[in-house]
């Protein structure tokens, strides 16, 4: 079958095939592709993503990557070929780069000078006899100036009276990772605990600040508030929010 109708064939493949793409790699037994992982960049940088043969040798084969932006079909992208020599879509050229490492039995695909419009899910695969036999699992782009948080004050649902409670602010899908986290008591600064912001599979990041009180620290109507300062990807601009829990009885 000839090359540009497989492509073709390829692009008919609708968004809701994405869950089957990541059971292809389970085909051919003991024949697999491992995708790195999520990443969130900044336009203008570049990625490298990468996939991990197994079972096959990377370096012997015809291999491809394809794309998915959100709400659109998959795109080809290119391949490589068994030697070094790579082809690439063209309405795609320069756009990438195509590269493989037969010692580690990796195959890479380059992004220069991301664009938002680079978002997407990208996914490699391995093409053999006209064939596509199995894929990795895809990797998520996401190209972005910075996403402002969205934080949250959080309160034991029970408590013995006379034991401390512990207030949590919990600070959620951020990026990039630079925020500062502070609380007031009635707008006065109070000592609080903070953990390092944690990064999830979508490449955003999360972190909780914990407040510890004493049964005398919550007084009735006096308000604990959480305040987060979140430098944007320029760095020269910061995104501030903030929470606030009004108290009650203590129960």
């Amino acid at each position: 079958m000839h090359f540009a109708l497989l492509a073709t064939i390829l692009l008919l493949i609708t968004v809701e095939s994405r869950e089957l793409l990541a059971n292809f790699g389970k085909i051919a037994s003991g024949q697999s592709l491992t995708s790195s992982d999520s990443v969130v960049k900044k336009p203008g940088e570049s990625v490298t993503l990468s996939c991990t043969g197994s079972g096959f040798s990377v370096g012997s084969s015809y291999m491809h990557w394809v794309y998915q932006k959100p709400g659109n079909g998959l795109e080809w992208i290119g391949r490589i070929d068994p030697g070094t020599g790579t082809i690439f879509a063209q309405s795609l050229q320069g756009q990438f780069s195509i590269k493989k490492d037969s010692s580690k039995n990796m195959l890479y695909l380059e992004i220069k000078s991301l664009k938002t419009e680079d978002t997407a899910v990208y996914y490699c695969y391995h093409c053999d006899y006209a064939a596509y036999d199995y894929w990795g699992k895809g990797t998520s782009v996401t190209v972005t100036s910075g996403k402002k948080p969205s934080v949250y004050i959080l309160a034991p649902p029970e408590h013995k009276e006379g034991d401390k409670m512990t207030l949590t602010c919990y600070v959620k899908d951020f990026y990039p990772k630079e925020v500062f986290v502070s609380w007031l008591a009635d707008d006065e600064p109070v000592t609080l605990g903070v953990t390092k912001p944690a990064k999830g599979p979508d490449g955003k990041f999360s972190i909780r600040s914990h407040l510890d009180l004493q049964p005398s620290d919550w007084a009735p109507g006096e308000v604990y508030t959480c305040r987060v300062t979140h430098l944007t990807a320029e760095g020269h601009n910061a995104h501030k929010l903030q929470c606030s829990l009004r108290c009650s009885r203590w129960q």
